[in-house]
């Protein structure tokens, strides 16, 4: 445990070092430059942690994405797979070890108190899509245990409605091989603490995680009708699909293996 503590640490101190290094040589110019160094210092956490994780479906090249939202490493999982700026409540900018990491990667903080702040936020999405950064939303608002998809808010949409920009869902789920609970010692919800909570999730040998990319929203739709039809879509690539429940696909991210790019999401998870 210590050892893996120490690990940890020295990730976060290379993965600062190497923002502040890259900055100074003129590299971290855009939200693209700052995800994908993100993405690096995320795939190495993910190795500290021994996640192992298996997508599936056809990876966006632009726009949104509409996330359910188990945990803090829901982060790590899909910024390691696609370059992505988050939008994440404001507390988790003064979090230990992530809070910088979410920082220096340029998330958007919102201040869920002030009812006006994701409208003001929203504002920032041009940017961020602009310089190559997909942007990832989690629109449940908060974090849940995986039983179900909490209902999506929607006023953070309204640009994507507005915009007629590409928005995908995307369904993510653990398991603990070693027979752990996943709702205590992955999902970060209620009132858990965050060191408490990171020591259980160190004291597993491995975490297994899935990534499952649905098709693009259809155009047209208003932001409600998108939030419904996102979270109809979550739904139901986290009920699985071509014979495979999402329990199958977290059994068979032990294998670390990828469902080709080209894949569609039919071959795996999804309706």
């Amino acid at each position: 445990m210590v050892c893996r503590v120490a690990l940890v640490l020295a990730v976060s101190a290379v993965g600062a070092v190497e923002f502040l290094f890259l900055r100074i040589l003129g590299r971290i110019r855009s939200s693209g430059d700052r995800a994908r160094w993100q993405g690096r210092t995320s795939r190495r956490y993910l190795r500290v942690l021994n996640v192992h994780t298996r997508v599936v479906g056809r990876l966006p090249e632009t726009g949104m994405l509409a996330c359910n939202h188990l945990s803090y490493v829901d982060i790590l999982v899909v910024g390691n797979v696609v370059p992505t700026t988050f939008v994440s409540k404001h507390e988790v900018k003064r979090w230990p070890i992530f809070g910088a990491l979410a920082r220096m990667g340029g998330t958007l903080f919102l201040q869920r108190a002030k009812k006006a702040h994701a409208r003001e936020l929203a504002a920032e999405f041009d940017r961020i899509i602009d310089g190559g950064a997909m942007l990832g939303l989690f629109p449940e608002g908060a974090s849940s245990d995986g039983t179900t998809v909490l209902p999506f808010f929607s006023a953070l949409f309204q640009p994507a409605a507005e915009k007629q920009w590409n928005v995908s869902p995307v369904w993510i789920g653990y398991s603990l091989p070693d027979g752990g609970s996943v709702r205590n010692d992955v999902c970060f919800i209620d009132d858990m603490l965050f060191a408490p909570h990171f020591l259980r999730l160190l004291s597993h040998e491995r975490i297994d995680a899935a990534v499952c990319f649905g098709d693009r929203a259809p155009g047209g739709l208003n932001r409600k009708e998108l939030a419904r039809w996102l979270r109809g879509q979550v739904l139901e690539l986290s009920a699985g699909r071509g014979g495979k429940t999402s329990a199958t696909l977290l059994a068979e991210a032990g294998t670390d293996s990828r469902i080709p790019i080209g894949a569609t999401p039919s071959e795996g998870c999804g309706v």
